[in-house]
């Protein structure tokens, strides 16, 4: 026979109630909670929680849990609201070491129930055995009301620790609004009053918490905020100083010099004679752009292992790119600091890399632009570049002469191609895929107009193939670029020494080309400028 002892810990509901406010004007309500938890479960309005000195904005459907020796105030911002306020405790056995047996403050907190503030799909649990508690109450007390009041609560505490890991924790995110407040609105009247209401915060308490998240305190971040856009404004748009410090948030171009002065070590107009706007990219391909566009990057990321890169890279730029899927810890941490030490007025980068970077950390170094890789073209990304930096000339000039030269060789080409069709294949990562109209595929089927072998809309990127079905898409042409790494190679021989291949109507012709790996997969300016001139080079003999 087994025996099985289950030990009980009782649950003791010290306040219930449900409460409403159906007056105008704000209404402040404390909550002195020395013992017991204090679960605040908001049916309708909304309201602000301050924990700590800390305020928590609270909307309908939302929930928060303080716990024992906690205090809190609870406004109401004037508009009809109501809610539930549930006390209860929480016991346990007195052999734990307890000797009243009540679970003591700090046990409660850190281990069973932190303070917490749970979102809408928390609402229905709380709201639905809330209402139950207090019909059990309004319908009197019995031994059997008792023990199913004692398992609500049970689902409560249940449900609490359920979704704690599951649900937001109050975070510094009012401290961030601000922070991005500033730099979207350097230009308006900024005061640290204001910035406090907006983070829902007193005075001192978000000035403490802004500059230990930050390292410094509100009004010096933004003047840093102030100051590097100053800069940009003198270099690279070229305004006067008064125009700079109306467009800062200064009206005295006076006090503005003083500050820029303090800031940067010398005047307004002696920096504008001696600074030439310097960017700098995390993308190795918005630093080929920036090359077409003529610019001086220092602290740009550069491939050496790219030919029309490498020629054209000074020894500054000795940032490194991403060679894998995965940035390597220590490239963002060198990259990083010579990005600090180069200072550059703008930092380039895509959303992907800023799942390795830190985005604060870019913004604290200079402004940092994120331009969308997958939704634009690389003329769009050209011209994007182009338009931050000032060189929109330079932009459109580049594409004339690139757009020249796709004339050029698409005449040169007709006759050799015909009405063929054409198959860009590539191996990357031991993976033989297709590639559409990005790419190589962008030079070879948009501009010079060649026939592709399958259908480019099904491809967004490229298609991953089995060698087997590389029958499906091979054309007339067949071009294969071979990424140097181990599988890539292993594969490369597989595929060429495989009678598949070896069948293909375009390798039998003598109209295969194996090719490396750049320019052909990159996706920029020079890049497409090198693809155009070697695919007239392959055509064409």
């Amino acid at each position: 026979m087994c025996h099985i002892e289950i030990e009980m810990i009782p649950i003791q509901l010290i306040e219930l109630c449900s409460c409403r406010y159906c007056y105008g004007g704000r209404q402040t309500f404390s909550f002195e909670n020395s013992s017991g938890f204090l679960l605040l479960t908001m049916v309708s309005g909304e309201g602000s929680l301050v924990i700590e000195g800390k305020a928590h904005s609270i909307a309908s459907c939302q929930s928060a849990l303080i716990p024992p020796g906690v205090n809190a105030e609870f406004e109401i911002a004037g508009q009809s609201s109501s809610w539930y306020q549930i006390r209860f405790c929480i016991y346990s056995s007195i052999h734990k070491g307890n000797s009243n047996g009540l679970l003591s403050m700090q046990e409660g907190r850190q281990e069973y129930l932190p303070m917490n503030i749970y979102g809408e799909s928390c609402f229905p649990v709380f709201s639905s055995l809330a209402r139950r508690l207090c019909q059990i109450k309004a319908d009197g007390g019995d031994t059997a009301s008792y023990w199913q009041a004692q398992s609500l609560m049970a689902q409560i505490v249940e449900a609490l620790i359920k979704y704690r890991t599951s649900e937001i924790s109050p975070d510094p995110s009012g401290i961030e609004r601000t922070a991005s407040y500033m730099e979207r609105n350097y230009s308006l009247p900024i005061s640290r009053d204001s910035l406090a209401k907006m983070a829902n915060m007193s005075l001192s308490y978000y000035a403490h918490q802004f500059k230990r998240i930050y390292g410094v305190a509100p009004m010096d971040y933004l003047n840093e905020v102030r100051m590097r856009r100053a800069k940009l404004l003198l270099t690279r748009d070229r305004l006067t100083v008064q125009e700079a410090a109306n467009q800062t948030g200064f009206e005295d171009a006076f006090y503005f010099s003083r500050k820029f002065k303090k800031h940067f070590g010398m005047s307004p107009s002696v920096f504008i004679r001696k600074h030439t706007p310097r960017f700098a990219s995390l993308n190795y391909l918005f630093g080929g752009d920036m090359m077409a566009l003529g610019l001086p990057h220092e602290g740009a990321v550069a491939d050496v292992e790219r030919e029309w890169q490498c020629l054209r890279v000074g020894s500054c730029n000795n940032m490194l790119p991403m060679r894998s899927m995965r940035l390597n810890p220590d490239i963002v941490s060198s990259n990083m600091r010579h990005l600090a030490q180069s200072r550059p007025d703008i930092i380039f980068c895509t959303p992907y890399e800023l799942k390795f970077y830190d985005y604060k950390l870019l913004q604290r170094i200079a402004p940092t632009i994120v331009i969308p890789w997958s939704d634009m073209t690389w003329q769009e990304h050209l011209q994007c570049l182009a338009e931050y930096t000032g060189r929109r000339h330079e932009a459109e000039k580049w594409l004339e002469r690139y757009q020249s030269n796709v004339e050029q060789v698409r005449s040169s080409i007709r006759n050799r191609i015909g009405g063929g069709t054409l198959s860009v294949f590539h191996i990357l990562r031991g993976q033989l895929v297709a590639y559409g109209d990005r790419n190589g595929g962008s030079v070879l089927f948009r501009d010079l107009k060649i026939k592709p072998a399958y259908d480019l809309d099904a491809i967004e990127v490229y298609k991953v193939l089995d060698i087997p079905d590389i029958k499906q898409y091979a054309g007339d042409f067949v071009l294969l670029s071979v990424d140097p790494d181990e599988s890539s190679s292993a594969l490369s021989q597989k595929l060429l020494t495989s009678s598949v291949w070896k069948q293909l109507d375009a390798v039998r012709w003598g109209q295969s080309f194996i090719l490396q790996e750049q320019p052909w997969i990159d996706y920029c300016a020079p890049a497409h400028a090198d693809i155009l001139q070697r695919s007239l080079h392959m055509f064409r003999s």
